[in-house]
């Protein structure tokens, strides 16, 4: 995931953690660490940003999709 890209785009559209953690119906401590890296969004989190920030399909892949999706895929074989 694209922490810092997320994190442009949460300041570009004028959005808080606390906004972030309204629309997931989560703590602000949960998002934290979500944006830090703790823990990640799941599927249905990332579908719901990036509807809410307005973002460009390419914009959703860069920002949640890793570009070593294959590398993962050989760890689990």
């Amino acid at each position: 995931m694209n922490r810092q890209m997320l994190k442009g785009k949460l300041c570009e559209k004028g959005k808080t953690y606390r906004d972030l953690a309204a629309l997931l119906h989560k703590s602000v401590t949960t998002v934290s660490n979500k944006m830090n890296g703790v823990s990640e969004f799941d599927c249905a989190e990332a579908c719901l940003i990036s509807q809410w920030l307005q973002l460009a399909p390419h914009e959703s892949i860069d920002i949640f999709l890793t570009k070593n999706l294959h590398k993962m895929q050989e760890k689990e074989a």
